[in-house]
C-alpha cells in the first residue's frame, strides 16, 4: 500500500503534535509549508508527509527535507489515493498527542502548536 523512507522517534518520548501533510505535485509551494513546521516554536512535533505520487519535484524535495531533520516522515503511496486516504494514513501512523492536519500549499503561524496546545 505505501513506504516508510524511515522510523521517528526509536529512542526518544513521542511528540506532542503530529502535523499530517498530504502532498501531490507541490513542488512550488511544499518548501515554504515544511519551513513553517518545522519552525515552530514547539518543537515536539513529528510531521508526517504522505507523497501521493507526484509527477513533479516534490518527491525529491520531500526526501531532501527528511534528510535534514529527523522529525519528518516521508510515506509514500504506491498509487495515487487521494487528501483524505492519504491522511488516514498519517493518522495511523501518528505518535503525538494531537494531530494537525496542514495541506502542502498552506503555511501556519510559528505559534500556532504552541497556542493549540496552551
Amino acid at each position: 500500500m505505501y513506504a516508510n523512507t524511515k522510523t521517528l522517534h526509536k529512542n526518544n518520548p513521542p511528540p506532542l503534535f503530529t502535523i499530517i501533510i498530504p502532498c501531490y505535485n507541490a513542488e512550488s509551494h511544499i518548501a515554504q509549508c515544511l519551513e513553517s513546521c518545522l519552525n515552530q516554536s514547539l518543537r515536539e512535533i513529528e510531521i508526517i508527509i504522505i507523497e501521493d505520487c507526484s509527477q513533479d519535484s516534490s518527491a525529491q524535495i520531500l526526501q531532501d527535507y527528511s534528510l535534514r531533520d529527523n522529525r519528518i516522515l516521508v510515506i509514500h503511496n504506491h498509487q495515487n489515493k487521494g487528501a483524505l486516504h492519504s491522511r488516514l494514513i498519517g493518522i495511523q501512523k501518528a505518535q503525538g498527542i494531537y494531530c494537525l492536519f496542514v495541506d502542502s500549499d498552506d503555511f501556519i503561524d510559528l505559534n500556532l502548536c504552541q497556542y493549540l496546545f496552551k
